[in-house]
């Protein structure tokens, strides 16, 4: 009786998987499932008082922060540690402009299905000021929050340089001001990194935390707490996959965006547990940054018995030249019970360097949460001795 059944349970899970999968070439269902806003707009909260989440009083300013095209953000915009300790009295229009103008900055861009209430990125928030005494600005994108309007990759970037100018105007400096972007807000602050550039502006730096190389490439590895990739059955199917992707219409193309960012100092950092993005993805942006400083990359013809003894040589040659390269270029730290550094020094473009931090812990969402991860940040960006 049971084996009379199995067949028919195959055919109906297959059926509702497809189902499932078919449902993700609607582009709500899309804007659902990679933005994930409507479960945390669902359940605002009293963003005025930031104190209400754990922040110490009059330690963060509930900015409403509008956008050139009519949208209005919420954003906290929170003091450095060692800047709230120094002043015996609170005065926002002295204390804004002094503190950007004093202190080192961030911006930070959390992840999707978050706001700047959740408590992860309070937690974030409220380390990167007293580890790093650095200011915060932490904005909640549109349609995230408290925040007007719906999210769009457009949109996202467009609320990103707002903040970024909002903080110019206020008196921060771009050399003081390092960008964080976790998960979905690392392709935004890549791309905000590039088009800053553009503009002959260099921040002091920018953060990739727990990056996807692209929504396509994370579409085609994301699985569900480390589970098997959800599109991986898909792939039975031939051309059915990149049928699929095709109709995935927001791109936040990472690597594409870190291509042409030339001047700033990066630092990605990924936990090697991570559930929901492989540290794959990280090394890839790394390698987007190094591959320009190596020799071209050499290929094994589909034939290698056809290749004459020179041939062979020469590959074996060209092959051995660039993994040297490599070698010579990039310097491997290995700190105990926490992971492994690689950095170089882009020798091309004004000496900034790229580093990435492979974490044995953290997960996806605590990457940047670990000491460890907040020390490297500060030693590179010079917050710390």
């Amino acid at each position: 009786m049971v084996l009379r059944k199995t067949p028919h349970v195959a055919l109906g899970a297959t059926a509702l998987y497809l189902s499932a999968v078919g449902l993700l070439s609607v582009p709500y269902i899309q804007k659902q499932a990679l933005y994930c806003n409507g479960i945390r707009r669902s359940r605002l909260g009293v963003y005025e008082r930031p104190e209400k989440y754990g922040l110490a009083p009059s330690k963060a300013l509930n900015v409403q922060l509008p956008t050139p095209d009519g949208q209005t953000l919420g954003a906290w915009f929170i003091l450095s540690d060692a800047y709230y300790h120094s002043i015996l009295k609170h005065d926002w229009e002295i204390d804004l402009r002094q503190a950007l103008s004093s202190l080192p900055t961030i911006l930070y861009l959390h992840d999707a299905g978050a706001s700047r209430s959740a408590k992860p990125c309070v937690i974030q928030c409220s380390m990167f000021s007293s580890r790093l005494s650095a200011n915060v600005f932490a904005i909640d994108y549109r349609g995230f929050g408290d925040s007007t309007g719906a999210p769009s990759e457009e949109g996202l970037a467009t609320d990103a340089r707002a903040a970024w100018e909002w903080l110019l105007r206020n008196g921060a400096n771009p050399a003081d001001v390092v960008i964080v972007g976790q998960a979905l807000g690392s392709s935004v602050a890549a791309r905000l990194g590039a088009e800053i550039e553009k503009d002959g502006l260099r921040p002091r730096g920018i953060v990739l935390l727990s990056p996807f190389s692209s929504v396509k490439d994370a579409a085609r590895s994301v699985g569900l707490h480390g589970s098997v990739p959800f599109l991986k059955p898909l792939n039975l199917i031939p051309k059915a996959t990149d049928l699929l992707l095709k109709r995935v219409k927001p791109s936040f193309d990472t690597l594409a965006y870190a291509s042409t960012i030339k001047v700033a100092d990066i630092l990605i950092a990924h936990s090697e547990d991570d559930p929901e993005i492989p540290l794959t993805h990280s090394e890839s942006l790394f390698h987007t940054f190094l591959e320009p400083l190596l020799p071209p990359e050499v290929t094994l013809p589909s034939n290698p018995g056809s290749l004459s003894k020179d041939d062979w040589d020469k590959f074996t040659h060209d092959v051995t030249a660039r993994r040297q390269a490599e070698k010579n270029l990039v310097i491997t730290n290995e700190i105990r019970d926490f992971g492994v550094t690689s950095e170089f020094v882009d020798s091309d473009h004004g000496d900034r360097r790229v580093m990435l931090v492979k974490t044995l812990a953290g997960g996806h969402d605590a990457v940047g949460l670990q000491e460890g991860v907040q020390d490297v940040m500060g030693k590179f960006f010079g917050f710390l001795p």
